[in-house]
């Protein structure tokens, strides 16, 4: 399968981001993190965001720090698209010096099982560098997203992600998409998803943090019936920029005789609870739109999910 052939973007965003794609990560960064972290850019120019923030910080029972949490939150959702950008472009020791990676072993590990390999992560931190990554360690990666976003965003090779497009609005199952990347595992190649998209109808209905989220399991129990590896990624990003890449394996310590279901259940309950440490102690780094949408979600009822079932 290839991606079929995406145009950056253009217009006064696309000249400003390949502008911005010349400065040296580690020049950028640091401009960045004065500014955004500036307590009185902070208390004039950002003062709504930063009131946003704080609400989430309140409703998750968070303590972290509101003017640490709000760079963070920028650096991880508004200059986003610059940081992977301008890490694409860093030499092998540069990127090192910036990206820590935790688990490697795990992935290598299961990578070499060789009945292909779903890594699923979440929309915290620097989530969109992780497709990329898996790309430079493997070559063989597929995304189910979207759009083609590393390519659009002009990402150093970026392309050679093969995009698995779910666009449409309200769908509650992208078959054809799930054919795609289900042909892609048993191929042996690696698929990357992120399970807590917003995008969708479908899904497993859980308490997220006392609120009612929607995980999308479709891939997963594919992956699972074939006794496809998963493993799960977390990213987080501090308001210096240094990058945390940590994998994990959320089936470690199943029992052996669970069945599918059994399986898929404590794969969620691990998947999740990963996610609700980032949301807990590192607000910050958690994407924008999906604080806001917490925000307006009703408070989970057990028996209103289940009569919705």
């Amino acid at each position: 399968m290839k991606s079929e052939a995406v145009k950056p973007v253009r217009g006064p965003k696309g000249i400003i981001l390949e502008l911005a794609s010349l400065i040296p990560y580690s020049v950028g960064i640091r401009l960045l993190g004065l500014f955004l972290g500036n307590p009185l850019i902070q208390r004039t120019l950002l003062r709504k965001r930063r009131r946003h923030l704080c609400a989430s910080l309140e409703a998750v029972g968070s303590t972290a720090a509101p003017a640490s949490a709000l760079t963070r939150n920028l650096l991880s959702n508004t200059a986003l698209p610059w940081i992977v950008n301008a890490l694409s472009r860093c030499s092998d020791t540069e990127f090192r010096r910036w990206v820590h990676v935790e688990g490697e072993t795990l992935l290598d590990a299961a990578k070499a099982r060789g009945k292909g390999l779903l890594v699923v992560n979440c929309h915290t931190g620097v989530s969109r560098l992780v497709p990329w990554m898996l790309m430079r360690r493997f070559g063989d990666v597929s995304a189910m997203e979207p759009e083609a976003w590393l390519a659009r965003m002009g990402v150093r090779d970026g392309d050679k992600v093969n995009s698995i497009s779910m666009r449409g609005d309200g769908e509650k199952f992208w078959l054809r998409q799930l054919f795609q990347a289900s042909r892609a595992m048993a191929d042996g190649k690696t698929m990357h998803v992120a399970m807590d998209g917003l995008q969708g109808t479908g899904g497993k209905a859980r308490n997220f943090l006392g609120r009612t989220r929607l995980f999308h399991v479709g891939l997963a129990q594919v992956a699972i019936s074939r006794s496809t590896p998963i493993i799960q990624v977390v990213t987080r990003i501090d308001e210096r920029g240094m990058i945390t890449v940590r994998y994990l394996d959320p089936l470690a310590g199943a029992a052996p005789d669970l069945d599918d279901e059994g399986r898929l259940a404590y794969f969620l309950d691990n998947y999740q609870a990963a996610i609700e440490t980032v949301w807990r102690e590192d607000t910050g780094n958690v994407a924008v739109r999906h604080l806001r949408h917490f925000m307006t979600s009703q408070p989970h009822a057990p028996e209103r999910v289940a009569e919705s079932a």
